[in-house]
């Protein structure tokens, strides 16, 4: 047989014996000294008896559907991971676009304070303000 055809098998096998140890409410130990010698063979019969199996297989098929076991299921199929990783491509791409229009908003920002700064110093040099009296009078720090 194929290799994975067996770890599905095994798997399946093994989750159903945990339901069954569910319903029961026993022990793996104690479940399984039901199956033992002469007393075990009534329950063994009983599994093989398709009006016992196949209710127990319904049952044991709409738990498997139930939202708990998806939910596991993600975190043990990647599918968590991968949806992380998801999200943290998301939040770098949105930082990354934020930054960029904040760069673009600060260049701009420059050419209008470069712009206003050439714009005073012609204006400065065209406004000049003519050249004061020396008369050695003492001025207030204020006047400027």
């Amino acid at each position: 047989m194929d290799a994975a055809v067996q770890q599905l098998a095994y798997r399946q096998s093994a989750s159903l014996v945990q339901f069954m140890m569910t319903q029961r409410q026993q022990s793996f130990a104690r479940f399984v000294s039901n199956f033992t010698g002469e007393k075990g063979l009534p329950e063994i019969a009983q599994l093989w008896n398709p009006i016992y199996r196949d209710p127990l297989e319904l049952s044991w098929r709409k738990e498997l559907r139930s939202f708990r076991n998806w939910a596991l299921l993600s975190f043990h199929s990647g599918l968590f991971w991968a949806f992380v990783a998801v999200l943290t491509l998301a939040a770098w791409l949105v930082k990354y676009l934020r930054n960029r229009a904040r760069r673009r908003e600060w260049e701009e920002e420059e050419k209008i304070y470069q712009a206003l700064d050439e714009e005073e110093k012609s204006s400065a040099s065209r406004y000049a303000d003519p050249e004061e009296d020396e008369d050695d009078e003492p001025r207030p720090p204020w006047y400027a």
